[in-house]
């Protein structure tokens, strides 16, 4: 379990960065890094079945 969780934690990383890094080409300029890395892990962890932020 405690692998499995350590798994999900790296992908979220490397989610975090490849979508952050995507949208930042095209919108960095309109949107914040702040609200966008919270609305990335609020669509990450609605996919994953969390409760949202």
């Amino acid at each position: 379990m405690e692998l499995i969780m350590g798994q999900d934690v790296v992908m979220e990383q490397v989610f975090m960065y490849q979508a952050t890094t995507l949208v930042g080409k095209f919108h960095g300029h309109l949107i914040s890094d702040k609200s966008m890395s919270i609305w990335i892990k609020r669509v990450w962890r609605q996919q994953r079945g969390y409760a949202p932020i």
